[in-house]
């Protein structure tokens, strides 16, 4: 099933998300990660792929089918790959992405955060979010 068979309201109830934040959607406006893993949730597909597809193309979504007792958790092995690859320390990468240390400890704990701290990130190490997290079930 594809994005564009569902009505806005369909797509709400569907992903469990209220009005005001689908207006953040829409608008293209930092939401928490935790509504786009709904929506991950709902169509089958990574993070990166439905951030990715929104950004560059609205008529290019993945058609994929919704899987409703699916639960599924952020992984955020890439990140710590790429921290070390260009040898950070967590201190070092919140500094420069302007978040907290706390922050990178609850994704340590593939715990999901805030969309504006995945965007620091992804300004930090000029990548889009799938280059920093995968969703596992």
């Amino acid at each position: 099933m594809s994005l564009y068979n569902y009505s806005e309201n369909e797509l709400r109830e569907k992903a469990d998300i209220s009005p005001l934040i689908f207006g953040h959607l829409k608008k293209d406006e930092p939401v928490r990660l935790k509504y786009l893993l709904s929506l991950c949730e709902l169509f089958h597909c990574n993070i990166g792929d439905l951030v990715d597809a929104v950004e560059e193309n609205t008529s290019s979504l993945p058609s994929v089918t919704w899987k409703p007792q699916r639960t599924v958790k952020a992984d955020y092995q890439k990140l710590w790959t790429l921290m070390e690859a260009n040898k950070l320390t967590k201190p070092q990468l919140a500094k420069g992405a302007e978040i907290s240390v706390e922050e990178l400890e609850k994704m340590n704990h593939n715990e999901p955060v805030s969309m504006d701290i995945m965007l620091n990130l992804c300004k930090v190490f000029h990548c889009s979010i799938g280059d920093l997290m995968d969703i596992t079930e």
